[in-house]
């Protein structure tokens, strides 16, 4: 990524970008080269602490991204983007996570600069259509009336939705083709609708990095990648937990009955409590699972949610026979909240009776929590709608 970099109307500070691999070609970054100087131990370095950040549920903060960037070199990001993805190979888990970690990151960018381009939507349309070019998708720019539109023809969009999968979140499945405003053989977006514009970006770069992935040669002879491969190894397995436990600890609390049960309605009355006074979490860790009882602490100290969060806590309360209006209430809370896209999604999640992912895949997706179970119930749970209310007997 280049320096001096003030409004991104080019798209070169991006590795990712098809003329990165000159780039690539140009510094010569062979397995030898690696092994036997010191010459890129240092951006080796980097790559593995990015790797490692992936995995943690840290939130991006955006004055670190764009210091890093704005420190760094186009020539660099590539040598860094490329060996990450060296490194990360022959780990599906880890090319999950580093796959969403870097569009993170790219979002940050593309939300900083866009909101410093002075003149409104018409002046930053032009950016978000290189973006879209360089992933094949040909947008062009109309008026109607007093509005302006970016069109682009079905067949083209249809490789873009491709790629939304059944399982994607809400906000990605109101893209698909049968829920856009098509005329003439032609989709169209209202150059306002940038937060559609950033999501089909991420899917395309998800796409890309994953090919770019899948490129490249597992089976490779360089010790210091290796290495690195062995202690993210390690890391992995320490973290989700896979060591064998012959003695689990019993459960210090004892299991409410069903009557002791906070109902539905006071379980919300809770929540609300909870986000005006955090001594709250002394009756919600030992109701709900830690995984929600986190995202419901963000809320309350005003941190953004992220998508798979909000998706998260929708299908857990959904799951658990809230209805429409009560999760409504829990999410007008958020610091985000958009009335028409929570609505949209609450409703998904209700009439399609989606359940949460199983814990094993909120590991991967950096929601588990388990870490501040106070009942001692998560090391052994599939899925947290298991998780049982408990007493606190202390």
């Amino acid at each position: 990524m280049c320096n001096n970099m003030t409004v991104p109307l080019s798209i070169q500070q991006y590795p990712f970008v098809n003329d990165s691999k000159a780039v690539l070609s140009k510094l010569n970054i062979t397995f030898e080269k690696i092994d036997t100087s010191n010459v890129f131990d240092e951006i080796l370095n980097e790559s593995f602490n990015d790797i490692i950040d992936a995995t943690t549920r840290k939130k991006l903060e955006v004055k670190s991204v764009i210091k890093d960037i704005e420190n760094s070199s186009f020539e660099r990001e590539v040598a860094k983007f490329y060996l990450s993805l060296m490194i990360i190979k022959p780990s599906t888990i880890l090319t999950r996570m580093f796959i969403r970690y870097y569009v993170n990151k790219f979002q940050i960018i593309v939300n900083y600069y866009t909101n410093r381009i002075a003149g409104g939507d018409i002046i930053i349309i032009p950016y978000y259509l290189l973006l879209f070019k360089e992933f094949g998708i040909i947008w062009k720019v109309v008026k109607i009336t007093d509005d302006y539109f970016i069109k682009t023809t079905i067949d083209n969009y249809l490789d873009f939705e491709t790629l939304i999968g059944n399982n994607d979140p809400p906000e990605y499945q109101i893209l698909k083709l049968v829920n856009c405003t098509v005329s003439a053989g032609y989709v169209y977006f209202s150059i306002k609708d940038q937060f559609d514009f950033q999501r089909m970006l991420n899917k395309l770069l998800e796409e890309r990095i994953r090919n770019l992935v899948n490129n490249i040669e597992e089976n490779i002879e360089c010790t210091k990648i290796d290495k690195c491969r062995n202690h993210l190894n390690k890391y992995m397995k320490d973290k989700e937990g896979l060591s064998y436990h012959p003695n689990p600890q019993k459960l210090e609390y004892g299991e409410i009955t069903n009557s002791d049960l906070l109902r539905n309605e006071d379980l919300i009355k809770t929540f609300k409590e909870f986000l005006k006074d955090e001594r709250y979490i002394s009756i919600l860790e030992f109701q709900i699972p830690p995984c929600i009882t986190a995202i419901l602490e963000q809320i309350r100290v005003k941190q953004e949610l992220i998508h798979t969060q909000n998706i998260l806590l929708a299908t857990y309360l959904g799951a658990k026979g809230f209805t429409f209006e009560q999760i409504t209430e829990v999410f007008k809370s958020t610091v985000n909240y958009n009335e028409r896209v929570a609505s949209y999604n609450i409703k998904y999640v209700l009439n399609k009776k989606l359940k949460p992912q199983n814990c094993r895949n909120l590991v991967v997706e950096n929601l588990c929590n388990k870490q501040n179970d106070k009942t001692n119930q998560c090391e052994h749970l599939k899925n947290p709608l298991v998780f049982k209310g408990m007493i606190n007997k202390k």
